[in-house]
């Protein structure tokens, strides 16, 4: 009978089915994974509603279900108005003083505060202007309560008075814990140049204790109009952390930031072959042990100047480049000199066919280094026209990367060899000595002509 099932069972079959619409598994680095923002679609929303309405369900069938299902419901909270701050708060509040084990913040893993507005039941503007009762609510209260956090998720505020002033209340105390967030391994900061205007040092500082907290973070994606943020954090950034995703940052800090100028850009020499890697990086004020030695490296456009002053630091350990989707966006040949020649271990260039469309390094410049490309084609998203898609394969023909030796299809639909022209060029890498596989590592056979 079902009910003489083991609750490790019981478990396994609650955690299929109210299994979170998004993915977020702690600080795992994951090829072209999109940005928030497009999971939060109409069926997104349907999915999330009916795993909260299922375990919910659960909990009222027996005190064993109660007990898997709470822990399930508990382990993605989005927050997105003041009443469920208020009511998230008081029941953490009330479980702790319970001395419950485990407490319901125990189970919490991903946190997204203020959740995406359009999940509200009511307006904006009511839900989401502080109240006389949540003015003594504080992100670090919160956090107390969240021992086991994974996964901290802060999205771009949308631009209304009310979105903002709920996060300049609730973010308005420093953060101050007793004991770091050990397990906290992804930080998604997303924030705007107005938001930073409206909100002022409160908004950086916050950011700068999150990071100082996580003393095993992983993984930081970092969306900001703040030329300054970077280096603000370089000096924090921990050891541990393998995965950087840039969005924006500026080479411009805008006014009123508090903050000197950006300094004048450093000419550097060129180099015949990258392999033979950068000049000795500028003395920095980190110690060597406190350099972070990420793996994997995230742009969404090309790079300004803090991030290359970044990559003169920490470029060294970098195996995987991944360039993010961005349609009609173009990275010039010094731009991809500039990445790759301050990446000079690179192993993995990876980037959606045409969205960037990515040159070929200027003449005389290689990057021996790089040994796989990954390209992924997805007509639903961004269809390149007949030129540019044999432009770009054209790039992986020329002299730019002569260690190349894998080239790796995420093409679901087959478009790419379905594609006479396509096919052409790659069988010509074939020949050249280049391996064609799909994403989940088998060889690619093309079709005949």
């Amino acid at each position: 009978m079902p009910s003489s099932l083991p609750p490790e069972i019981w478990r396994i079959i609650f955690d299929h089915t109210t299994l979170a619409p998004r993915p977020w598994e702690g600080g795992l680095y994951r090829p072209f994974e999109p940005v928030l923002e497009l999971y939060e679609t109409p069926g997104w929303q349907q999915r999330e509603s009916l795993r909260r309405r299922t375990c919910l369900a659960l909990c009222r069938v027996s005190r064993l279900f109660r007990a898997i299902a709470t822990e399930l419901l508990y382990r993605d909270v989005c927050v997105c108005d003041v009443e469920g701050l208020e009511s998230l708060l008081s029941g953490l509040a009330r479980s702790a003083r319970e001395a419950t084990t485990p407490t319901l913040g125990s189970y919490i893993r991903r946190l997204e505060l203020p959740g995406p507005a359009r999940m509200a039941t009511t307006p904006l503007v009511s839900t989401l202007r502080p109240t006389s009762e949540s003015l003594g609510h504080q992100l670090v209260d919160l956090l107390a309560y969240c021992p086991n956090l994974e996964v901290f998720v802060r999205p771009a505020l949308p631009f209304e008075a009310a979105s903002v002033a709920f996060w300049g209340t609730l973010a308005h105390t420093p953060i101050t814990l007793k004991h770091p967030l050990k397990s906290l391994r992804r930080l998604e900061w997303h924030e705007t140049d107005l938001e930073y205007r409206l909100c002022g040092a409160t908004q950086a500082a916050r950011l700068r204790e999150l990071v100082s907290y996580a003393p095993h973070l992983r993984y930081l994606f970092l969306c900001t109009d703040r030329g300054d943020a970077l280096s603000e954090l370089t000096p924090i950034l921990t050891r541990s952390l393998r995965t950087l995703r840039l969005y924006r940052l500026h080479s411009e800090t805008g006014p009123g930031h508090g903050s000197s100028p950006t300094r004048p850009h450093r000419h550097r020499r060129a180099s015949s072959s990258l392999s033979c890697g950068p000049s000795p990086p500028p003395k920095t004020a980190l110690s060597p042990p406190s350099v972070p030695r990420i793996r994997h490296l995230i742009l969404h456009s090309a790079p300004s100047t803090p991030i290359l002053d970044l990559l003169d630091t920490v470029g060294k350990d970098i195996r995987v480049v991944e360039l993010a989707f961005a349609p009609q966006a173009t990275f010039s040949p010094n731009q991809m000199r500039r990445i790759l020649l301050r990446t000079p271990a690179v192993e993995e260039l990876a980037y959606n066919l045409g969205a960037p469309e990515i040159s070929s390094l200027p003449s005389g410049v290689q990057a021996t280094s790089v040994r796989r490309v990954r390209l992924r084609v997805n007509p639903d998203d961004w269809n390149p026209s007949r030129p540019v898609m044999c432009a770009q394969l054209e790039v992986l023909l020329g002299d730019s990367f002569p260690g190349l030796r894998e080239l790796v299809l995420h093409d679901s639909t087959g478009w790419l060899v379905k594609r006479d022209s396509a096919r052409r060029l790659l069988k010509r890498l074939v020949e050249k000595g280049r391996v064609l596989l799909d994403e989940d590592g088998s060889r690619l056979e093309i079709p005949s002509l």
